[in-house]
């Protein structure tokens, strides 16, 4: 359930990357460590984030996922959203405590990311 290939990718970052609410439910279901990392710090809830799956989002933040996690670099699931334009799920992750106000290594906050 919580294999990991090389790059530290596990079944979970996949499901939750592509959207596979389903999957995703069974693998937490069956013990997948929900804010697993891959070997540049992200986060399943991360890679729901980048790719806007709205509903991913939603499903990781019910079981609980660290809605404020950084990568390796200061990178968190809602500046990845204010990257994308992902509007529905930044608005998810900051109605479930996502800090706005973090920064980034390079000192930026998700809404510097957004406007830039």
């Amino acid at each position: 359930i919580n294999g990991q290939d090389v790059e530290g990718i596990s079944g979970l970052h996949v499901a939750a990357a592509n959207g596979h609410v389903s999957l995703a439910e069974l693998l937490l279901e069956e013990g997948a460590d929900i804010d697993v990392a891959n070997n540049c710090g992200w986060t399943p809830l991360m890679h729901a984030a980048q790719h806007g799956q709205v509903s991913m989002v939603s499903l990781l933040i019910r079981h609980s996922a660290n809605i404020n996690a950084t990568n390796v670099l200061g990178t968190t699931a809602l500046m990845l959203c204010a990257a994308g334009g992902h509007l529905q799920a930044a608005q998810a992750l900051v109605e479930h405590g996502a800090d706005p106000d973090l920064k980034d290594m390079c000192g930026k906050t998700a809404l510097d990311i957004a406007v830039a």
